[in-house]
Parts: structure tokens; sequence; C-alpha cells
């Protein structure tokens, strides 16, 4: 329905859009250029291909930092003109006359190919303030788990790269090497201006971070989030039926948790595109306290009814998909639709999407369906507290999959907690439970003068040590900086000297084995079981074995009933499960 006028200077390659919109293509100064004939004020989105997917922890705000210096100077924020950074883009847009649009986009591009720094330490702290403004999300946090502390997970995270100021020349170098012709869009509500230029450097296209990439362990899989809400997010290819089968799960939610069981008052889907070929589907919905298990069970239950066959209870019908149909024909009427045109176009055309989208009108049963089904394949959702388990086939979110190193502990004072430390990095133990976070597998290193540092793998895990606090907290700490690759540090401001922590006790927490626990010998045992394991197995085994059997002996002899064999056979089961699991715990969460 879309049409591309071959009139225009020259032609771009873009896939065809859905609505009836005339979509002119073109380029200037060699970025594409999108257009249409709307009614009113000239409207103009220049978008790159950068977002806060592409930062590290250390740069974790900057891409942020890079739009706020790009429109400084140039009126006042969010009057005709405005700037927004997401996962995967950074987006300048204005209103205004042809004069105004050409003098904003030009003042844009050359800040972004010569990014002033003038204002770099107020617009930091601007940026502080914004982001002390805002709260974790329930999304964010399954994006953490999902994504670790790199790509797509750092949108959970605070903005660390803006705990200090950054070095100008290597924002600099950001700016220019992201905003360059080939990784950039422009859309436009009518013809190119005359004397519009667009002064970035030449460049190539940079695809975003793949975003099937999980670290959450195998899926679907939940973790423990709010007491009053639950959050679903999984990655379903892009095609009309990704949108179609958000408008069926927004429907169902609401028939079933808002109207029908009455444990919900605003449950809902929604669906983002990411890249050329996938996007987030996500689903969500609050919970009526005390009846959170009520709602959670048909919440996690709904894609895998709507995924079933044509026979099956619960799978989609064509009633309604055929109302997402009409509700996508109504687009059309919209007098703003040609907005929602060249966006689309635009964004397909930075993303490089090959396949065509076709139109609503092609979304078929059979197609909603097998979305529904690869969503629930790859779902990790965030449940109150005690209600993850219900499902069967769902597995408790990974948190580390990293084995702890063997090295040098360092004891907590007063407390059980120990940090090992070794050439491959640094493990923390507590109780059964270990994290550890190597040097190769590191996102960042913060450090605060006083000598606290925390560590944050690629995982999420994160360790903190505090040297007051831990037997040998210098050599511990001169340890870390010298193991930890120094590009990854991440400064910190200075704390307060009371907020320094003081131990209460000088006497160490008791002496315990980095993986076995407390005693000589048991230590001894997990050294060589962590050595040979399966050669550990057999001895234990054999123990085992020999115990019984001396154990049999002696109950004959005593004229005791064989039949004590048996609870005596099951204890010893357990008991050799459990060591085993000492010395090779499960993966923790």
């Amino acid at each position: 329905m879309t049409t591309l006028d071959d009139t225009t200077d020259s032609a771009v390659s873009v896939p065809d859009a859905a609505p009836a919109t005339v979509i002119y293509a073109g380029e200037v100064d060699g970025v594409p250029v999108l257009w249409c004939r709307a009614p009113g004020r000239l409207r103009a989105r220049l978008t790159v291909r950068a977002g806060w997917a592409d930062e590290t922890l250390p740069t974790r705000g900057w891409t942020h930092l890079v739009e706020h210096l790009a429109l400084a100077g140039y009126g006042r924020p969010g009057d005709h003109s405005n700037g927004h950074t997401d996962a995967t883009t950074t987006a300048y847009h204005v209103e205004g006359s042809s004069e105004e649009v050409v003098d904003f986009l030009s003042h844009v591009t050359r800040r972004l190919s010569e990014l002033p720094v003038d204002r770099l330490a107020a617009e930091v702290g601007v940026l502080r303030a914004e982001q002390d403004s805002r709260g974790g999300s329930a999304f964010d946090q399954v994006l953490s788990w999902r994504y670790g502390a790199r790509s797509y997970g750092l949108g959970g995270l605070t903005e660390l790269g803006l705990s200090v100021l950054p070095d100008a020349e290597a924002l600099r170098h950001r700016a220019r090497s992201q905003a360059v012709t080939g990784n950039t869009v422009l859309w436009l509500s009518g013809p190119p201006p005359a004397g519009l230029r667009l002064h970035l450097a030449d460049g190539t296209h940079q695809p975003p971070p793949d975003p099937r990439r999980s670290v959450a362990g195998d899926l679907p899989a939940w973790i423990t989030g709010a007491d009053h809400r639950v959050t679903a997010v999984s990655v379903v290819s892009r095609g009309w039926q990704a949108p179609a089968l958000r408008h069926v799960v927004a429907a169902r939610l609401v028939d079933t948790l808002r109207v029908g069981l009455a444990v919900a008052y605003s449950p809902g889907a929604d669906y983002s595109p990411l890249t050329d070929d996938v996007g987030w589907f996500s689903m969500h919905s609050d919970l009526v306290g005390g009846r959170q298990s009520e709602g959670v069970g048909p919440f996690l239950r709904l894609l895998d009814e709507l995924g079933g066959d044509a026979s099956d209870p619960g799978s989609v019908t064509e009633a309604e998909v055929e109302r997402f149909r009409v509700e996508a024909r109504r687009r059309v009427e919209d007098p703003y639709a040609w907005a929602g045109d060249l966006q689309g176009r635009a964004w397909d055309l930075l993303m490089r999407r090959r396949a065509a989208p076709g139109e609503p009108d092609d979304v078929t049963v059979d197609r909603v369906r097998a979305a529904a089904r690869e969503a629930a394949a790859s779902l990790l959702v965030a449940v109150p507290r005690g209600l993850g388990t219900y499902r069967g086939g769902w597995t408790t979110a990974t948190a580390s999959t990293v084995e702890p190193v063997q090295g040098v502990p360092h004891r907590q004072y007063g407390g059980d907690e120990v940090l090992v430390r070794s050439p491959e990095g640094l493990s923390m133990l507590r109780g059964g439970d270990t994290w550890t976070v190597r040097a190769d597998q590191v996102a960042g290193v913060l450090r605060w003068p006083d000598g606290r540092r925390v560590l944050v793998g690629e995982d999420g895990v994160q360790l903190t040590v505090e040297p007051t606090m831990v037997e040998g907290g210098s050599d511990l700490i001169r340890h870390v900086d010298l193991t930890y690759p120094a590009a990854l540090v991440v400064p910190m401001t200075a704390r307060p000297p009371g907020a320094v922590p003081r131990p209460t006790t000088g006497v160490p927490g008791p002496v315990v084995d980095p993986v076995a626990g407390p005693g000589t010998m048991t230590a001894r045992f997990d050294g060589f079981a962590r050595s040979h394991r399966w050669p550990a197995l057999l001895v234990m085994l054999a123990g085992v074995a020999c115990l019984l059997v001396l154990l049999a002996v002696l109950l004959v002899a005593a004229g005791g009933p064989v039949s004590m064999m048996g609870p005596m056979t099951a204890f010893a089961v357990v008991a050799v499960v459990t060591r085993w699991r000492t010395a090779y715990p499960r993966r923790r969460s």
C-alpha cells in the first residue's frame, strides 16, 4: 500500500510498510532521508543507531550524556526540540519552520562531529538528578537477570559512567564514531528544505547486540520479584504476528485477571522491535494483596494456552485475530498515521531490515499461535516470593554459572563470609553458597578512594570488598587492583568517614575452608575431590559400601533384624549426595 516515489533524486531500498502513506526517499550528505507530504509545521527526526545496550559498565550513561551535550545551547529543552535515548537508538527531533529545522539539524550534527564539553560538568549533574528521580522497575530487574551487566542488561543498572566526570576526548570519540552517515537516518514531514546540511563523517552501519543471548540459564525460568506484581519478558521474531499476539494477550489478561478473577487492576502486554529480526515481547500485571497465587497461575499459563492446536481450549481464535486486523485498518484514518509510517520505515532502514513486513491482513491464526509458542519458550518472569515453583518444567534463573576459584582465603571479622583470591579472580563463600567474578569475565570494578571495591561480573554477580572488614584487607585490595583490567575500573566519589564500616570485634570468623566449610579433614577431602572428581566419588561409594557390609555383619552377629539395613542404606545414600553437593554445589540463584 505504501509507495516509493521514483522521481526523487535517488532511491533508497527500504522495506514496504502497511498504511497508505506515500513515502519518498533520498539522501543528504550521505545520510538516507525519508519524507512525506504531511500538513502542518515541518517535523524532523534524526536517529543514530547507538543506545545504552552499546555501552559497558564503565561507560554506562555516556550515550545519554552525548545526547544532552549535542542539544545544549539550542533553545529551551522540550519546547520545539528534544532528544531521547533507548536500548538501541538515540533520536533528535524538532518541529518548526523550514529555517528552524535546517538550523537545528545543522547544530546537532556539528556538535556530534566535534562534541563540545564546556557544559560537561553541568550536564553530568543534570543527569545525576534525573537518575535520582527515577526508580527501578520490574522490567529493569528482569533485563538485569536476563542479560547480566552487559548489553541490554545495562538498562536496569545505574549510570555508573557518570559517577565522576568522563574523559572528554573519549566522549568525543564515542560521539563522532557512532553518529556517522551509514549509522544514521533522517525523516521529515515534508520535502527536505533548501540549504539542509548534515555535518557527519562517513561511516558504516553498526549492528546492535544480539538480544537472544542470555545469562539466565535454561528458559523459561523465574526469579523472585515484587510481592504485588508479575512481569515476564521474552524475545520473538519480528512480523505482524508479534503485535497481533500483543493485542490478543492484552485482551485475555484483562478478561481473565481484571474482569473474571478480579485479582488485578491493570494487566497488559507490550511489543518493542529491537533489531532487524527480533523484538521484546512483555507481559505484566499488578496483583491484589493476599491473592497473588490466584493471578500468577493464569498469567503463566496464558502463552502455552494461546499456542495450542485449534482443538485445544484457550488457543488463539480467528475472532481475536480479526479484531487485531480491524484495529490495524483503523490506523489509516488517523490524521497522524503518517508519523508512525515514517518512523517505522526509517527504523527498519536504520536496522538494515531485509524482510518486508507485509500487511496486517497477512497475519493468520497459525502464525499468532506460533508466536505464542516462541514467546513461551524464551520467557523469563519475575513472580512474588514463593510462587515460582508451581509451574512444572520451569527452572530457577541462574545468577552465576562461574565455578569458585581456589587460592588464599580472607576471613571476615566477626562473620562467616570468606573471600578467596587467586590469579583467576575472586570468590565469596557464605554457608553453602558461592559467588565468583573471574578476571576474564568481569564487567567492571567500582573503586572508592578509601579502598572499597565492588566487582561486577558479566553475569551480574556483585562482590563487595571492604578492606576494613576482612583479615589481610590491604593485601586483598592490592590483589584486586593488580588482577582486574584497569580499563574496566569505575572511579567512585569518596564516602564520608563515618560511612566506612568498622569491625565490631577484632576476632576473625571461624577458620573455614574456601569450599568445604569447617574441619581440617573435610577441607583436605574437598581439595582432593575438586582435583579428582570421579575418583573421589568412587572413594566415597567404596567407603559407604564397606561401612554397610560391616554394619550388616555386626547386625547379623547381634541377632538383629536384617530389615534395618534398608533405612541404613537410604541414610548412607543421602549422606553421599549431601557431601557431593558440598564439594560440587548447584548453580546458585
